[in-house]
């Protein structure tokens, strides 16, 4: 029996050692109930001088032993004692010694770097690398703790100096262990085990690993009550020497290498087992999603994809994870893939809001608005804290032109979401656009203060959300009549934090200063965006060796800048500023085909024929099997020149690549146009068979009403010049205006009708039509067509104000929306009978 002895505190003084990094001392303390204090030995001594002074551990040992060991620098020495921090510190009084790494990640910058400073760690680096760096500080200080709490253990039990094994411990992985007799030449007590150095490189690092799964498993709890059993009611131990020869501590049983038993391996094998279907660590997952990410941004779709399909087998349930997923099969025309994706998922989180608004989403690209509205209804159903729905559906909405509907779904939204910057923006759209401009102002002062709000919250740097507010703030005094006001917002659009990116401020700045008629601001305007943005893109020249050129992120709108800079030049410039700044646009953006088509179309006016052809022979390689644009306007500058037969080429091709390509509805309206143009092709070519089956497949896939409407007055006009169907061309004629009085924005119609009636031999009607035509012919023309880009549905809430005084009325017959315009029929006289 050992008796208790009286509590002794033994005091280690150690000349302080000088950490190369902070300079701080170490100074070791240690309580001992067992030990007399005695000097320090001088392998003690030179252990701590050892010691790194970047950590801090404590221990406490129950029972009869009690020892508490403390290394800290003279800094935390002090914040431990007091529990304060310096008042220069920005670290929260939250924030433990050894955080978590959710701890961790709830830091800003200032802090991140201020903990580590205290923790005698280097502060440079990004956020990232100071979360990683205090995370790794974090692990080797629980580590640390584990290895001298066992050998602490192990040392009550079997005797022994439990001060110096604590330090020896601390040392030994910086030691070259002795070398190893052979077990059958010398024999190794117990305690000779636990106190030689071979001891820890042998057993340490599998004990803790394999220590960790013995202590969750349930049926070793009969190690603690045999502990307990053995201690007695006034603290002495009670073990005999039978009872210390069957010590049931695990510890001690790996140590001795002893057999274990088959109950002892099936429970550690049921231990792991159910380790390894935990879930994978978070911060690696982000990690694949941060990748992810960053190759859908710079158009690496095929990275894109494997990192997604890796994440969605360890992360099912992440619908951040399906949805870009989705977007990327959509994007590449998959649409009903991308489609199967949603849904599936959808199946087994059926009421995920998320999945559900991206499936009305792709609706909408589909042209499936009831769909689309069903989708966006459910999500709201089922996720009413899920602000995105609301604004897709009311944007929705707005588009078909229910502006009340629209305005009540957003106001719901945010009864629900009143902290959602972009519901606060939208609902300023709809007040602007039925001009209750104070109304806008208050809504999108609103979202700037949710935006603001949010940044506090988070400690995210949330710029880029005001810089659309601001220029939304532009318009609205731009509608008051307060240029100044509105110019200072759209300069503020720009200026504000890191937002010199901010494409739509730069553009709306340089627009606005165009409608004032300050041509020179506009055009230094436009040159200093472009010049910020080609210098970010890595694309100016230095000396005479060019930057690497950094790829497009996905969903630049920069081309837009370039766009608008381009018909500046050609209305108030000369040609070879607007070849300029087609090369510069197109050297950045090299796989848009459209802006080989705007080059093409801007050398063709201007007589350039051979290098509108090489340029739209050039755009048609790129499209591809993407689009069937490109081969329809190559078409018909053939067919200006009357090369019929190599129009008839160029448009087989093209028909022949999109027919490879999955069905995309958005393809349809441009491949229903093709088939049209085709079909006047054939007629010239007097293929009249051919060319009523291309009118019936463009009328197939043709969609709204103007684009039936023109299709319809090319077959009436077929059907009485080329058929002599006059009968069949009436009905033609009705079909199409009943969808619209001018299809081709012209009376022609109604003088194709006159001349049916009169084959006919029907005067009366001949008479009407007349009548018809000549009082259209009277009316001035309000259809104004205006060369504005909108960017889908989010942009015809957005458009700016001064677009209408900038932007005339065009009558280029080349420009998209006068598609039909552009098309030569065949003469009368041609194909008469």
């Amino acid at each position: 029996m050992i008796s208790r002895p009286q509590d002794i505190t033994a005091s280690v003084s150690v000349p302080p050692s000088q950490d190369t990094c902070s300079g701080n001392s170490v100074h070791v303390t240690s309580t001992n109930s067992m030990n007399p204090p005695s000097p320090p030995s001088p392998i003690q001594t030179q252990m701590v001088s050892k010691t790194k002074t970047n950590t801090r551990g404590k221990y406490i040992g129950q029972g009869h032993d009690e020892m508490t060991m403390t290394t800290t620098t003279t800094a935390e020495k002090k914040r431990v004692s007091s529990g304060e921090r310096s008042t220069s510190s920005s670290v929260p009084g939250w924030f433990p010694f050894a955080p978590t790494r959710r701890q961790i990640e709830r830091l800003k910058v200032m802090e991140l770097r201020d903990a580590c400073q205290e923790r005698g760690l280097a502060k440079n680096g990004k956020k990232a690398d100071l979360q990683e760096r205090l995370m790794e500080w974090t692990n080797d200080q629980h580590r640390k703790t584990v290895l001298e709490r066992n050998a602490l253990r192990n040392k009550s039990l079997l005797g022994g100096n439990p001060l110096e094994d604590v330090i020896q411990n601390e040392l030994l992985a910086d030691a070259v262990p002795p070398p190893v007799v052979p077990a059958e030449k010398r024999e190794l007590s117990i305690a000779e085990k636990f106190s030689s150095d071979q001891e820890v490189d042998d057993y340490v690092e599998p004990l803790i690993n394999r220590r960790k799964a013995l202590l969750r498993s349930k049926n070793l709890s009969f190690i603690k009550t045999k502990k307990s059993e053995r201690v007695n009611d006034d603290g002495d131990d009670d073990v005999d020497e039978e009872d210390s020869e069957l010590v049931e501590d695990e510890d001690l049983i790996l140590a001795l290498n002893l057999q274990p038993t088959k109950d002892y391996l099936t429970d550690l094998k049921k231990t792991f087992d159910k380790n390894v279907s935990k879930a994978p660590n978070n911060y690696q997952v982000k990690q694949l999603y941060q990748k992810a990410k960053a190759a859908d941004q710079v158009g690496d779709v095929k990275s894109a994809k494997k990192y997604l399909l890796q994440l969605q087998k360890v992360t099912p349930q992440d619908t951040r994870v399906i949805r870009r997923l989705a977007r990327l099969e959509s994007q590449e025309g998959n649409v009903d893939k991308a489609k199967k994706i949603l849904q599936s998922a959808l199946r087994s989180m059926p009421k995920s809001g998320d999945l559900l608004q991206g499936l009305g989403q792709l609706e909408v690209t589909c042209g499936n608005s009831q769909k689309a509205r069903q989708y966006f209804r459910e999500a709201i159903l089922s996720s009413p804290k899920f602000p995105n729905p609301y604004h897709a559906l009311a944007t929705l909405e707005h588009s078909e032109g229910n502006i009340r509907v629209a305005t009540a779904i957003l106001r719901l939204g945010l009864k629900h979401c009143p902290t959602n910057h972009r519901l606060h923006h939208a609902l300023g759209d709809l007040y602007r656009e039925a001009n209750m401009l104070d109304l806008a102002e208050k809504a999108y002062q609103k979202g700037l203060r949710c935006v603001e709000l949010e940044a506090e919250e988070s400690g995210k740097c949330l710029d880029w959300g005001k810089s659309f507010l601001y220029t939304a703030l532009s318009y609205v005094y731009y509608d008051k009549g307060d240029i100044a006001e509105c110019r200072k917002w759209l300069r503020k659009s720009i200026d504000s934090g890191n937002n010199n990116m901010h494409s739509q401020g730069w553009l709306g700045l340089a627009q606005l200063e165009e409608s004032q008629h300050n041509f020179e601001q506009a055009r230094k305007i436009y040159e200093e965006a472009l010049t910020i943005y080609e210098r970010h893109r890595g694309v100016l020249n230095v000396g005479k060796r060019r930057k690497h050129l950094k790829p497009p992120k996905l969903g630049d709108k920069w081309i837009h800048v370039y766009f608008s800079y381009a018909r500046f030049e050609e209305k108030y410039g000369s040609d070879e500023n607007v070849n300029n700044v087609y090369n510069r646009v197109a050297t950045l953006f090299p796989k848009n085909y459209e802006v080989l088509v705007r080059w093409a179309t801007f050398q063709r006016q201007r007589g350039r024929r051979d290098r509108a052809a090489a340029l739209l022979e050039l755009a048609c390689k790129r499209a591809g099997n993407k689009d069937p644009k490109p081969y329809r306007l190559y078409a018909e500058f053939q067919m200006s020149a009357g090369d019929f037969k190599r129009a008839r080429s160029i448009l087989f091709l093209g028909a022949q690549s999109l027919s490879e390509f999955p069905d995309n509805p958005k393809q349809n309206e441009e491949l229903a146009r093709l088939f049209h143009t085709w079909a006047i092709v054939e007629w010239h070519l007097n293929k009249l068979d051919r060319t009523e089956s291309l009118f019936d497949h463009s009328l197939r896939l043709v969609d709204g009403a103007e684009n039936r409407a023109l299709v319809l007055y090319s077959i009436a006009r077929f059907l009485f010049n080329a058929r002599k169907d006059y009968v069949l061309s009436q009905h033609c004629i009705c079909l199409s205006l009943s969808e619209t009085l001018t299809p081709d924005g012209s009376p022609g119609i109604w003088s194709l009708w006159a001349k049916v009636a009169d084959a006919m031999s029907n005067m009366d009607l001949k008479e009407k039509c007349l009548l018809q035509l000549e009082t259209l012919e009277a009316q001035e023309s309000t259809k104004m067509t205006f060369d504005v880009s909108t960017h889908g549905l989010h942009g015809m809430m957005r458009r700016a104000p001064w677009q209408r005084k900038l932007l005339a009325p065009t009558n280029n017959k080349y420009d998209d929306s006068c598609w039909y315009k552009g098309i030569s029929f065949p003469r009368i006289s041609e194909h008469s009978n």
